[in-house]
């Protein structure tokens, strides 16, 4: 097949929804398929066009930013023209031009529904995600399928009347790696470990209220992610500020891909605190469980999937620091290795590569009708 991908960000840049476009673009193209992607130069030092691990990328002119966008003038026609050349055509939403591409294509288009788009509070905000609610809810219209991460989210999505009508779930792929050694523990106290971007969905300061009630100083609480790189800005310095004075917390900053392995290895709990609609799943604590640590997650849908689905761990309203900080000690304890396995066979990248691709070759065969 030839399958072309529309995404905002792409690699290098790192977050759910580009981790997701980039394992299944590179998982079909070891697999012998064309795969082209089409997305923003949100960087100018990045190359208009190469090739990372068999998918061909093209990167848009992109002057102007507006919020977490990156406004690109000559996406839509590249897109357009790409698309007379494809078997079918992917979108990622959000994504602002995501309505105009999947009416245009020239080819099947499928959506891939990560999260509604959440830019702030105020008039201006409420209008920008109205305008994006709109684009996305014509390109549900005219797409073949709709992917969602769980039915969960879809439901209380903005746009769920669309997104359930010919929706189907696709859970994020996740990797599965060599066991690390625990190079980041330093004590054999409880370790609490946060994987992912700084910026406020995620909810670390809300992490770190919980932990600093825990009394115990052997304890550590981990916290690894991306600060610099990040669409819409980071909120480092609130999280410095609330761990000010409590020498067991770690902010680690971007974890190398081998040092993810280390990191899971170090840790007796992982947590995934987020607070708001940008969260639709969280790929990262798929990832500790595959590993074998138990998680604690937000009580938000689509976010306590991944628990729910594994049952180890539990979800808890982030918000009182008394019940997150008892969850994160009782969840320490539980043995996740035994689920493992089973974990693996419904997270994994291979399977959801598999049913990625079956799910593609069915609608450019036609099986698939509008």
């Amino acid at each position: 097949m030839r399958i072309l991908t529309a995404v905002t960000y792409y690699s290098p840049y790192v977050s759910g929804l580009t981790n997701v476009a980039k394992d299944l673009s590179e998982g079909l193209a070891a697999r012998g398929h064309q795969v082209q992607v089409l997305t923003t130069r949100h960087d100018p030092a990045l190359p208009a066009r190469e090739e990372i691990n068999g998918v061909k990328i093209r990167r848009a002119w992109a002057p102007l930013r507006v919020s977490k966008a990156a406004v690109a003038p000559g996406f839509i026609p590249e897109f357009v023209r790409l698309s007379a050349r494809a078997d079918v055509a992917h979108v990622h939403a959000p994504l602002p031009e995501a309505g105009a591409l999947a009416r245009l294509a020239r080819c099947p288009v499928i959506l891939t529904y990560q999260c509604d788009a959440s830019v702030g509070s105020g008039s201006v905000a409420k209008l920008i995600e109205r305008a994006l609610d709109v684009s996305h809810t014509s390109a549900a219209r005219a797409a073949k399928l709709v992917f969602v991460s769980s039915e969960d989210y879809a439901q209380y999505s903005r746009i769920a009347s669309e997104l359930l009508v010919k929706s189907e779930v696709l859970y994020p792929p996740a990797r599965q790696r060599p066991t690390g050694t625990p190079k980041f523990r330093e004590t054999t106290g409880l370790h609490v470990g946060f994987l992912g971007r700084v910026v406020r969905e995620k909810g670390i300061p809300q992490l770190i209220r919980a932990f600093r009630r825990i009394d115990d100083r052997s304890a550590r609480l981990l916290v690894a992610g991306d600060y610099e790189q990040v669409a819409g800005g980071s909120i480092i310095e609130e999280v410095r500020k609330e761990a000010s004075g409590d020498n067991r917390i770690r902010i680690m900053g971007r974890l190398s891909e081998s040092e993810i392995a280390d990191f899971h290895a170090s840790i007796d709990v992982f947590c995934l605190p987020s607070t708001d609609s940008l969260e639709a799943f969280g790929i990262v604590q798929s990832e500790a469980l595959i590993a074998g640590v138990p998680v604690v997650a937000s009580d938000r849908p689509g976010v306590r999937v991944p628990v729910q689905l594994a049952g180890v761990g539990e979800v808890v309203d982030v918000h009182d620091p008394e019940k997150l900080a008892s969850a994160l000690v009782r969840v320490s304890g539980v043995d996740a290795g035994a689920q493992v396995s089973r974990l693996t066979s419904l997270f994994g990248l291979e399977g959801i590569v598999s049913q990625y691709e079956g799910i593609l070759l069915e609608i450019v065969s036609g099986a698939i009708e509008k």
